[in-house]
């Protein structure tokens, strides 16, 4: 894709605001076991507690973001976690390979309610976050970009990209030290862009573009491969002639 703005490589976006402070929390078949809220004994299978937000709010998004901190204490079971119509299997703690990975954040459609349904037992719970997305800041940024050509080659890749257009050209691939890009014999920049892509900053007036990667200090050590070779024969001819 091709960004017409070399400003905006990087662009920062603001943050969605949390809306954790806009909902009530209600229990289901379930206590509280600290005065912190954070341990949550829950009496029934399918009991825990139910976020509600005000409609105003949440039909406002199309999606919903859900983070928390959760983890079952006792009993020791594999269990399943339920957000609404998601639903993230658990293994159980003496499992050889259990990861805790902590806080989680789960999508789930933009409902004024959410509920967060466990099986019965003790769990630390700590609800971080609710994040509502519209997506509107994805779709202006598609709507900014243009689209190139980009063509595989036995060395790289070979881009196409209008005349006339100038900026970034944001590839979807891993930045690497060692990448290369050239249009006839301009050497263009090459960048890491948008965390790890690769970004190419080029003029009006080319239309194709080269990328090649040669790994770093690669000339380096075949030079040092091919003196050790030469100095290996001239050691094993010495050896035999002696």
């Amino acid at each position: 894709m091709f960004l017409n703005n070399i400003k905006d490589v990087n662009t920062h976006f603001k943050a969605n605001k949390n809306l954790l402070s806009d909902s009530t929390i209600k229990l289901n078949s379930a206590a509280w076991q600290s005065p912190t809220k954070h341990l949550l004994q829950v009496k029934q299978n399918n009991g825990g507690l139910t976020v509600q937000l005000p409609k105003s709010v949440s039909n406002q998004f199309k999606d919903l973001y859900f983070e928390m901190d959760l983890e079952l204490l006792s009993p020791d079971k594999a269990h399943d976690v339920k957000v609404n119509e998601y639903t993230q299997e658990r293994n159980k703690l003496t499992y050889k390979y259990r990861r805790v990975v902590t806080p989680v954040t789960i999508r789930i459609k933009a409902p004024d309610r959410i509920r967060l349904s466990l099986p019965k037992g003790k769990y630390r719970v700590n609800l971080k976050g609710i994040y509502g997305e519209d997506y509107t800041t994805l779709k202006d940024a598609s709507n900014s970009l243009e689209a190139v050509k980009v063509s595989k080659t036995k060395h790289g890749y070979t881009i196409t990209k209008n005349k006339n257009s100038s900026g970034y050209i944001v590839l979807p691939t891993a930045y690497n030290q060692g990448m290369k890009a050239t249009s006839g014999d301009q050497s263009l920049k090459v960048e890491q862009v948008n965390g790890v892509m690769t970004g190419i900053k080029a003029p009006k007036n080319i239309t194709k573009i080269q990328l090649s990667y040669t790994p770093p200090y690669y000339y380096l050590l075949i030079t040092i491969t091919i003196f050790g070779i030469i100095c290996s024969i001239i050691f094993t001819r010495w050896a035999r002639q002696k």
